[in-house]
């Protein structure tokens, strides 16, 4: 997340962890609900949200999405502007913190541990990452 504190251009890392294995519209409607949330709480002079996404028909792309968009402002009380990148052309901070997420939990940290103490689910995974990371906040869902 990019926003400005006075004139400075600050930023603030997240990670939405979940069981839920559909990643479709409706996920990302309730990841957006605790995220709005939070934004709303901690970040009270927003005004209006940017999103910028992959073309992902699935996820983000598609008229559940767009009505979605349209009710944004109902739904969430803030205004709201969705940016698209070309199907497999957009690579973002989200990426990369999705990526290294993902590596410290596997294969630094879960496959050298013992059999019994190894990372094995979404749970484990969250917990793990709220005491490991400390720059990104963390949400299970």
């Amino acid at each position: 997340m990019y926003y400005k504190d006075d004139d400075t251009i600050m930023h603030k890392s997240f990670c939405f962890i979940s069981n839920e294995l559909h990643h479709d519209t409706a996920m990302v409607y309730s990841i957006q609900k605790m995220f709005l949330t939070y934004i709303k709480k901690h970040f009270p002079k927003v005004k209006k949200v940017e999103y910028f996404s992959d073309g992902c028909a699935a996820q983000y792309k598609n008229r559940y999405s767009f009505a979605n968009l349209c009710m944004h402002k109902q739904d969430f009380g803030l205004n709201a502007e969705w940016n698209f990148f070309a199907t497999a052309h957009g690579k973002s901070p989200c990426d990369g913190i999705g990526g290294i997420v993902k590596r410290a939990t596997a294969v630094k940290k879960s496959l050298k541990r013992t059999r019994i103490n190894q990372i094995i689910t979404p749970e484990e995974m969250y917990q793990f990452c709220q005491n490991y990371f400390t720059e990104i906040s963390f949400f299970y869902s």
